[in-house]
């Protein structure tokens, strides 16, 4: 309707790797991606903010979606341009990310707190001076020799795993849509 006023409610910010998009490090930007899907919209590239970003209408209020383009644990700075170009609050940003120390296929939402060792989640903590963000842990297992973590990572998930990781995603994309009607009211 002419002479609405929208207002940015929330972000959420899909983790990951563009150069590697359907690995296990990059779960958080598969379900950003499955977020663009639902909401009909698709990110664009805004060298401003250092990534692709969508903006879109959830009821009257607008709706944030970032995947950063910058190194991987450089991702703070694209999220802290983001959040000052739309005049988020940091409690209002969502991470959703790779989580080694649960079973694939396993996801927690949590409000606050510190990184737990994740250094992309360190990187967005420092970069927005907050540690208030709400995550989305979602669970890629943990390899079964600890010096493999990086390759393991950045591994596809094999077929009975994406099978799991599909209904995975489909579910954490209900989990922020719910997260989000909160936000919004």
């Amino acid at each position: 309707m002419y002479g609405e006023l929208f207002f940015v409610f929330a972000q959420v910010v899909g983790l990951g790797n563009l150069f590697h998009p359907e690995t296990r490090y990059s779960v958080g930007m598969l379900v950003v991606d499955t977020l663009f899907k639902y909401l009909g919209t698709y990110g664009h590239f805004n060298r401003q903010s250092l990534g692709y970003v969508a903006v879109t209408k959830v009821g009257h209020q607008e709706l944030i979606l970032l995947k950063p383009s910058v190194a991987m644990n450089l991702n703070g700075r694209s999220i802290s341009k983001v959040v000052t170009m739309y005049k988020v609050n940091p409690s209002d940003v969502i991470l959703v990310h790779d989580d080694l120390d649960r079973p694939v296929g396993k996801y927690s939402l949590k409000h606050g707190g510190s990184a737990g060792g994740h250094n992309r989640v360190t990187s967005a903590i420092a970069s927005l001076h907050s540690d208030s963000l709400r995550r989305v842990r979602v669970g890629v297992g943990r390899p079964s020799k600890r010096d493999n973590v990086t390759e393991y990572v950045l591994s596809n998930f094999d077929p009975l795993e994406m099978l799991v990781m599909e209904r995975t995603i489909e579910q954490c994309c209900e989990v922020l849509m719910k997260e989000l009607q909160l936000l919004r009211s």
